[in-house]
Order: C-alpha cells, then structure tokens, then sequence
C-alpha cells in the first residue's frame, strides 16, 4: 500500500493498533495469522511490525495518525475478553470502565505510552498519537460517564506531552457523540470526529469549529456497514 501510495502523491494514512493489527499490547491476537500470541508484556510481532511500518514510511515519505487502541478492544460484547487489561487475562481490571478509572490500569497505560515514544517518537513519521477510534463508542456500549472518558484524556495527553520531546500532535477520536469536556482537553491538540449517513452536514460542522482548536473529519462516508449492497 505504502508503495502505490507514494507513487500516487499520497503521503498520510491512518491505522489502528488493535489485536489484530499492530497488537503491542495484546498477548491474545485475533482473526489474523500475521501474529501469535505471546506471554511477553508487550507482543514481539506487534514491535516487530511496527518498526517496519516505520522504515516503509520513511522509504516512502508517508505520515501516520496513529490510533492507539479502537472502541472495539474496551467493549465487553466485543474484543475485551481478548484484553490485556481485563482480569481474565492476568490484567489490573475486571471492566472496561475500570479501565478508564483504576490506579493500576492507568500506570499500566503509561508504561505503554512511554514504550512508545521511546522506541518510535524519533521519527517525524509519527504524525499523530490518536488514543482511541471512537471512544464515544465505549462510553454508550459500557454506559460510561463523559467525565471519566474526559478525565482519564486529560491525565494521559498531559503525561504523553511531558514524555514526547518532539512534541508529536496527540488526539482521539469519537464518532456520532458528544464526549462533554473532551473538545476542551488542554494537552490534545486536535479534535476529531467521524461521519457516517450524514456527510452532508460535514460542512456546516466544519464551519462551526472555525475557532478553537483544528477539526478534523477522521473518518466519513455514505454508509459505515459494509454489508449494504447500493449497486
């Protein structure tokens, strides 16, 4: 991809760190044979896979948003009992909610977060941390507080700020939901937002965020379910 890109003109992409792509953070992978589980602390093909990411993005002059973990991962009817935070799998937490609130997860995220910056914040190729891809996503599913989403955006985009020498941009992303507080996080320096069925009002969002902080439409098309057939 990287290849056809380049030679197309194109120079950004965005992906996900998740179990089945890039899985740093997950001794459990799944619907790929790209990576095996582990009992390592952090998964040697996930490193491995991400470092030459790194070196094709070089080669090919391309710019990642990296979206560090997906709505998915943190959903209990969803890809949670493959978690690495989650009890069953020798983590601090028995629910995703905990996730967002208990000491030892988030000491846990830091220790990630530092692994991170350190094995790969040298390179201007890391365009964006982005945390989460819709994390309004949990907050429905899990009925989760929009002040505990916020907190823990703030704890954890002041600390990668503190960490991040080259000062890379951080953001997450939601979808269709506001997250109260969120647009106002001091340390995230974008906000973002995904449109599905209402790509016509993508306009009128973008002029309504004319001051404050840059928008950015993450994701957007007619349709998200990819088993609708329009032909």
């Amino acid at each position: 991809f990287f290849e056809a890109l380049d030679k197309n003109g194109a120079n950004f992409v965005r992906t996900w760190m998740h179990a089945w792509n890039l899985p740093l953070e997950w001794s459990r992978v799944t619907s790929t044979d790209r990576y095996s589980d582990t009992d390592k602390y952090f998964n040697p093909g996930g490193i491995e896979r991400m470092d030459e990411l790194m070196q094709l993005a070089d080669e090919h002059g391309i710019y990642l948003m990296l979206a560090l973990d997906a709505h998915g991962g943190f959903i209990t009817d969803g890809e949670w009992p493959l978690n690495n935070y989650n009890s069953e799998n020798g983590g601090p937490v028995n629910t995703p909610e905990e996730f967002f609130t208990d000491p030892d997860a988030r000491a846990k995220y830091k220790n990630r977060l530092r692994y991170l910056v350190a094995r790969w914040g040298y390179s201007p190729h890391i365009a964006v941390w982005e945390f989460f891809n819709e994390v309004d996503n949990v907050a429905n599913e899990e009925n989760i507080a929009d002040q505990v989403i916020t907190d823990w955006h703030t704890e954890m985009s002041a600390y990668l700020d503190s960490i991040d020498i080259y000062n890379h941009i951080i953001s997450t992303s939601i979808s269709h939901d506001h997250i109260d507080g969120l647009y106002s996080v001091a340390d995230m320096d974008i906000n973002q937002r995904h449109f599905y069925r209402e790509t016509g009002n993508i306009p009128g969002v973008l002029k309504s965020h004319l001051s404050g902080k840059p928008f950015v439409v993450g994701e957007f098309s007619r349709e998200w379910d990819w088993n609708i057939d329009f032909s």
